[in-house]
């Protein structure tokens, strides 16, 4: 009686079970990946807000020598004024969306955002994915005085839309100064982080 040898390879059973895994791993796997990719790219709009904060701060800091008409005694003090904010709300031109996009610095240093957004000391070359503003609270005045519970000195926002809805991704700053005119910051605030 002759023996039928068994060929060797895997059953449909076999095939379909390791299909169903895979399935499975990927139906976990692809989400947590896309909220990954989400994730990073948010990273984006807390350092550049970042930055905005430091120029903002170094701009509210700086002295400018007020020109007088003649040369002061010795021993007196140079009057000088100090602590601006800029005159308005300055925003780039991005309109947020999925893919990173270039902000268009020439558009924007022909009309008033551009000088600004460089008193501000901010201007980043690669693509983004966040629309930013920087909105001054004191409506763009100088010889500003903080308060011992603090001064609004700006709302700085940072708004994306990395999956395409209609619902917004937006991060705050907001900056403030205190009686000894030291320039503080709060937390960055989230709202709908990842969409």
């Amino acid at each position: 009686m002759l023996k039928t040898k068994r060929t060797e390879g895997f059953t449909l059973i076999e095939l379909m079970i390791v299909v169903a895994i895979i399935g499975i791993l990927a139906a976990v796997a692809i989400p947590a990946y896309m909220n990954f990719t989400k994730q990073s790219k948010t990273s984006e709009a807390s350092v550049n807000l970042g930055a905005i904060y430091q120029g903002a701060r170094a701009y509210f800091e700086g002295e400018m020598g007020t020109v007088t008409m003649k040369l002061p005694t010795i021993g007196a003090a140079l009057e000088s004024s100090a602590t601006c904010v800029i005159d308005n709300t300055a925003t780039t031109n991005i309109t947020p969306g999925p893919a990173a996009q270039l902000i268009d610095w020439n558009a924007l240093n022909q009309g008033a955002e551009g000088p600004r957004w460089a008193a501000l000391m901010f201007q980043v070359q690669e693509p983004v994915y966040f629309n930013y503003t920087a909105t001054p609270n004191e409506g763009g005045m100088c010889d500003i005085m903080g308060t011992a519970a603090g001064l609004a000195l700006y709302t700085l926002t940072a708004n994306g839309n990395l999956d395409g809805d209609a619902t917004l991704s937006t991060f705050n700053i907001f900056v403030g100064v205190n009686q000894d005119n030291q320039v503080f910051r709060g937390p960055v605030e989230a709202t709908n982080e990842l969409e």
